[in-house]
C-alpha cells in the first residue's frame, strides 16, 4: 500500500507541474531557448567548385619518321634509361629510331648531288669552248674582211686599167675571182660566228638547267640529312617526363598524324587548376580573385592561388552551362601532383575580425507569448536577433554584412563578443517527446523464447 501511495503522489506532482508549465506565458530562463554565442571571426563569401590540377605548359613530343625505337636516353639523376618522372634538359636525347634506311637515302642523295655537280661543270666547260669558238671565228672574220678590202681595191684599180688596155683580160678575171671568193669567205665567217653564238646560248640554257638540278639535289640531300636527324628524338625544353608512351623495340609509324612518344611538362612548381563554374556564379569570378583549395591526398592542408583566366568557350552538359576558369597555383613545395582533383573556393569577399552570429538567429521567429507587447510588430523588416532578459526575449536590431551561409557578419551598438542570442526553441529528445501517461507495449521480441 505504501508503494501505491508513493506512485500516486509522484503522478500527481507530475500532472501539477505539467499544468503549470502549459498555463505559464513566460519561460523561466535561457534554458527555454537554444542559444548561440556572438563571436569574432574571419568571414568569407565563397563560391565552391571542383577542378583538376594541370601543368601550365605541356609539350607532346612525337616522331617525325617511322621506324623501330632502338634505345632511350639516359636519366640525369639515376643513370638509367628515361622513364616516368625523369628530369630532362633542352636538346637532351630522349630516344633513337633505327636510322639504317635513312642513312641509305642520304648516301643516294649525296651521289645524285655529285652527279648534278659534274653535269654542271661539263656544261660550263662546253660553254667556255663555245665562247672560244666564237672568238676564233671573229678573228677569222676580221682577217677575211681585211683581205676583202685589199681585194676590193685591186678590183677597182683593175677596172680602171682595163679601160686603157693596160691589163690583160685574164688578170682582170683572176682579180675578180679573188674578190668574189673573199666576199664568200667573209659571209661564211659571219655565219660561223652566228652559229657559235647560238651554240653558246643553247649551252647557257643547259647550264641553267644543270644549276637548277644541282640546287634540287642539294635540297634533296638536305632533306635526307634532316630526316636522318629526326631519328634522334631530343627534348625541346627543360622539364620532366609526365608520360612515356612507347617501349624500346616498338615500331612507330608516322603517316597522317605524328605518333606521340613523350609528354613533357616545363615546370611542376607552377600549376593551373581548370575549374568548371556554373553560369549562375561565373559573373562573380574576376581575374586576380584569391582562391583557396584542398586536395583529397592532403585533406588537412589548404593551398592558395588566384584566378588567371575566365575562358569564354562554355560547355553544356544535361542542360547545365559551365565555364572553365583557370587558377594559377604555386607548387614550390612539390606537394601537388598533376591531375589531382581540387576542391576550390573562390573568395568573393572576406572580412577579418568581425562580429558574427549564426544565420539561424536572424531567421528565428518566436511565438507572440514570448515577446513583450512593446516588441510586437516594431521594425519587422529590419534584420534583428533576440536576446533573453529576465526570462523574456528582447529584439536587438542589427546591420548585416558578409555571410558564408552559416554565419553572418553583424554590426550593433548593443551586442558584443560573448553575448548570447537565441536561435530557436529546444528540440525535444525522444524521452521528452514520449507521453508518460500512455502505457508502453511490451516487446514481442523480449517475450519470445528461443
Amino acid at each position: 500500500m505504501v508503494k501505491v501511495a508513493i506512485v500516486l503522489l509522484v503522478v500527481a506532482s507530475s500532472v501539477l507541474a505539467l499544468v503549470r508549465y502549459t498555463m505559464s506565458g513566460a519561460r523561466p530562463n535561457e534554458d527555454a531557448y537554444r542559444m548561440a554565442v556572438v563571436q569574432r571571426l574571419t568571414l568569407s563569401n565563397t563560391i565552391s567548385a571542383t577542378g583538376t590540377l594541370e601543368p601550365c605548359d605541356i609539350i607532346d613530343v612525337g616522331a617525325q619518321v617511322a621506324g623501330r625505337v632502338v634505345e632511350f636516353g639516359t636519366d640525369l639523376d639515376t643513370g638509367k634509361q628515361l622513364d616516368y618522372g625523369s628530369r630532362v634538359t633542352k636538346q637532351m636525347v630522349l630516344a633513337r629510331i633505327d636510322p639504317a634506311v635513312y642513312e641509305i637515302e642520304v648516301a643516294i642523295a649525296e651521289a645524285q648531288a655529285k652527279r648534278s655537280n659534274a653535269q654542271l661543270s661539263q656544261a660550263i666547260a662546253q660553254l667556255n669552248e663555245a665562247d672560244a669558238t666564237i672568238r676564233r671565228n671573229e678573228a677569222e672574220l676580221a682577217q677575211q674582211q681585211s683581205r676583202l678590202e685589199r681585194s676590193e681595191r685591186e678590183w677597182i684599180r683593175a677596172q680602171g686599167l682595163s679601160k686603157s688596155n693596160s691589163i690583160s683580160a685574164s688578170e682582170i678575171d683572176t682579180i675578180r675571182t679573188d674578190y668574189e671568193s673573199l666576199q664568200a669567205a667573209v659571209a661564211v665567217a659571219s655565219a660561223a660566228i652566228e652559229q657559235s653564238k647560238c651554240r653558246g646560248d643553247s649551252q647557257r640554257s643547259v647550264i641553267a638547267a644543270a644549276e637548277a638540278e644541282t640546287e634540287n639535289m642539294k635540297a634533296v640531300l638536305k632533306r635526307a640529312r634532316r630526316t636522318l636527324e629526326y631519328c634522334t628524338i631530343v627534348s625541346p625544353i627543360d622539364g620532366i617526363i609526365i608520360d612515356r608512351r612507347v617501349n624500346q623495340g616498338q615500331t612507330v609509324v608516322a603517316s597522317l598524324s605524328t605518333p606521340s612518344l613523350f609528354l613533357l611538362a616545363t615546370d611542376l612548381q607552377q600549376l593551373e587548376i581548370w575549374v568548371s563554374v556554373n553560369e549562375a556564379d561565373i559573373g562573380q569570378i574576376k581575374n586576380g580573385m584569391p582562391v583557396r583549395f584542398t586536395v583529397d591526398s592532403l585533406p588537412e592542408q589548404v593551398f592558395l592561388g588566384s584566378v588567371k583566366q575566365v575562358r569564354l568557350n562554355a560547355s553544356m552538359s544535361q542542360n547545365v552551362v559551365t565555364y572553365t576558369v583557370v587558377v594559377s597555383v604555386q607548387n614550390e613545395s612539390n606537394l601537388l601532383l598533376p591531375y589531382l582533383t581540387a576542391n576550390v573556393e573562390f573568395i568573393v569577399s572576406e572580412r577579418s575580425d568581425v562580429l558574427c552570429v549564426p544565420a539561424a538567429s536572424l531567421k528565428f521567429n518566436p511565438s507572440e507569448k514570448d515577446i513583450p507587447e512593446s516588441e510586437l510588430g516594431a521594425g519587422s523588416e529590419q534584420p534583428r536577433v533576440w536576446v533573453v532578459e529576465s526570462g523574456r526575449l528582447r529584439k536587438v536590431p542589427v546591420e548585416t554584412g558578409v555571410s558564408n551561409g552559416s554565419m553572418v557578419e553583424i554590426q550593433s551598438d548593443i551586442l558584443q563578443e560573448g553575448f548570447m542570442v537565441a536561435i530557436g526553441y529546444p528540440i525535444p529528445t525522444s524521452s521528452q517527446a514520449s507521453n508518460p501517461f500512455v502505457p508502453r507495449m511490451r516487446s514481442n521480441k523480449r517475450d519470445a523464447k528461443p
